[in-house]
């Protein structure tokens, strides 16, 4: 069961990635030449991705264990009391 949400979460983010244009290599370096053609577009995909990711992994750091994955190793390592 593992293996078919691992699939389709998968195939959700590889879905994602084509509709904002990553797979397209011109559109990769336009965004990583500064000097040249700059493309500014995948900010928004970056600006997107983040949140979500920061809303999961908190999630997840207040959960005991993972919902469905029970091998994941989440870093628990917390700078401000160090």
């Amino acid at each position: 069961m593992t293996q078919i949400i691992a699939l389709v979460l998968g195939a959700l983010f590889g879905g994602g990635l084509y509709l904002a244009g990553m797979m397209n290599p011109s559109k990769i370096i336009n965004f990583l030449d500064i000097a040249g053609t700059l493309d500014p577009s995948l900010i928004f995909v970056m600006g997107g991705g983040i949140p979500v990711a920061a809303i999961g992994y908190s999630i997840l750091k207040k959960r005991e264990k993972p919902l469905i994955f029970d091998g994941i190793q989440v870093p628990i390592h917390d700078v401000i009391n160090h």
